[in-house]
């Protein structure tokens, strides 16, 4: 559900917004949406839920360390998941800090 938000709601919005500034035309918020700001606000909090998450895995499974005498498909799992937290940290980083900021800077620029 959650990229089906990005893809469906927010990233068309986006891409409305920089479409309207890069071609000088005049921004027309999208219908179903009042402003930006409530789906970077909703995708936010569900990337916080998302890190919440992965650090009760991390936790409960000692920072991904495997016990002694485990077999090799644990230990690869583990690998797995590891590098897949790591992925979504850097995919929430990139959304959070710098995408969902340039798109709130944005539709205060295209609205002002």
């Amino acid at each position: 559900m959650h990229q089906k938000k990005e893809e469906l709601i927010l990233f068309p919005f986006i891409r409305k917004m920089a479409d309207a500034k890069r071609n000088n035309k005049a921004f027309v918020t999208p219908p179903a949406t009042r402003s930006v700001e409530s789906p970077v606000d909703m995708l936010t909090h569900e990337h916080y839920q998302q890190s919440d998450l992965f650090k009760k895995i991390a936790e409960l499974s000692q920072d991904y360390t495997v016990p002694e005498g485990v077999d090799g498909m644990l230990k690869d799992s583990f690998s797995v998941l590891k590098e897949f937290e790591i992925n979504l940290h850097r995919h929430l980083h990139l959304e959070n800090n710098i995408l969902f900021p340039k798109a709130l800077k944005l539709e205060k620029e295209l609205t002002a």
